[in-house]
This record gives structure tokens, C-alpha cells and sequence, in this order.
């Protein structure tokens, strides 16, 4: 019993009225936002934070998608799934969640 004890004196406390950030490498897509959510990307998330270099990565990916051809080919682009995943596909419909 007093194992159980130690170990829990060795669990860090979290501060609830801390702000926690976790930071983990994203891609987005840039070309398709407009200036604030892109700026607000490229920023980490940080409001009011705006570099020079921003500005050209933007316009750049906006050359990008502007480059593209318009319009997409989606005929039949939705079809039933094969038999093989019903059976994953009902195990999904458990859940609501999953719904």
C-alpha cells in the first residue's frame, strides 16, 4: 500500500487555471484561406503575431491554387463500400459516436 502511495506523490500536479499548449508540426492549406486564417497559421496560433515573410508564403501558395484547373471531375465519385467492410461498417454503427 504505501508503493501506491509514493507513486502517487510522484504524479506532477497540473495547474487547472493554466493555459497548456501543445505544439505539433501541421500542414494546411494555405491557398485556400483567406489573409487572417492563414497569418493566424503561420503564426502558431498567436494573435497579433505577423512576420513580413508571411505575406509571400501566402501569395505564393495562392499562385498555386489559382494555377490549378478549374473545375473537377466528380461523377461517381461516391459509391457503396465493397463487401469486405461491412462487417468493420457495423461494428462503426455500435457506436453513435462513430455515426
Amino acid at each position: 500500500m504505501d508503493s501506491v502511495v509514493e507513486t502517487v506523490k510522484d504524479i506532477p500536479q497540473i495547474n487547472p487555471d493554466a493555459i497548456y499548449k501543445l505544439d505539433r508540426p501541421a500542414r494546411a492549406l494555405l491557398g485556400w484561406m483567406n489573409d487572417e486564417q492563414a497569418k493566424f497559421f503561420l503564426s502558431g496560433g498567436l494573435k497579433g503575431i505577423y512576420k513580413a515573410e508571411y505575406a509571400e508564403k501566402i501569395l505564393r501558395t495562392r499562385k498555386s491554387v489559382n494555377s490549378r484547373p478549374a473545375g473537377l471531375n466528380q461523377t461517381e465519385i461516391i459509391e457503396e463500400p465493397p463487401d469486405e467492410l461491412q462487417n468493420h461498417i457495423n461494428k462503426l454503427r455500435l457506436f453513435v459516436i462513430s455515426c
